[in-house]
């Protein structure tokens, strides 16, 4: 099985682009919904932000969920709560997407999507994606759909794109661009295709043919020291 990244900037449409990847029965491993499961009510995570200075019961509602819009006004103006946070968050999620890799690749899937907001600002399993999808769109289609989406100021909204790396220039990285400036069947056409490539691939094989060729090494490799210890003792 092998790993492909799929990101983009806030507003150009990367969740849409996930969401047609799922209905065509790719395997999703979505980074958002992962770092909301970590903060439920009596995970490790949740039990370290309620004590945290940085946060605290002003940061949870009455029923103990977290408060999602209190705790990202705060690490947006406070670089220090967003280091903490992360440095919570971030090695729970991580595991979390580490042992969902290794259930959907027992599984048999031939490859799955790493749905990353930050892939290249800050994921360390960007050097393990064979391939990366970009999702791009104008600067006036993210301000548009993020007026439409959210309750921010366009002040909030461009302090936001400008927080994440232009994507322009994650394009210019990816080995992947789907441009989503038009129609939904324009995007669909283009999703579609990359897909049918995905699927296509061989690469898949190469990994397995690897990965047994590194278990077969192990075990020639612990043989041969049982027999090497067997003989001197």
């Amino acid at each position: 099985m092998f790993l492909v990244g799929l990101t983009g900037s806030v507003g150009t449409g990367k969740s849409t682009v996930s969401q047609v990847l799922l209905s065509l029965g790719v395997p999703i491993i979505d980074a958002d919904a992962i770092a909301r499961d970590v903060v439920v009510p009596n995970t490790s995570a949740w039990k370290k932000l309620r004590a945290s200075p940085d946060f605290g019961p002003d940061y949870f509602h009455e029923d103990g969920e977290l408060n999602r819009d209190a705790v990202a006004q705060k690490v947006f103006n406070d670089p220090e709560a967003r280091r903490q946070l992360e440095a919570i968050a971030h090695p729970e999620i991580r595991m979390e997407m580490i042992r969902r890799i290794i259930r959907l690749a027992l599984h048999g899937h031939s490859f799955v999507i790493l749905d990353v907001p930050l892939l290249y600002e800050k994921s360390p399993l960007l050097p393990f994606c064979h391939k990366v999808v970009v999702v791009t769109c104008s600067r006036a289609k993210q301000i548009e759909r993020l007026k439409r989406r959210t309750r921010w100021s366009e002040e909030e909204i461009l302090s936001r794109i400008a927080a994440q790396l232009p994507v322009e220039e994650k394009a210019k990285r990816a080995d992947i661009v789907i441009d989503n400036n038009g129609t939904i069947d324009n995007t669909e056409r283009q999703i579609n295709k990359v897909y049918r490539s995905l699927q296509a691939s061989r690469f898949h094989w190469i990994v397995r043919l690897v990965f047994l060729t590194g278990v077969l090494f192990l075990l020639l490799l612990f043989g041969g020291l049982v027999a090497f210890f067997r003989w001197i003792l």
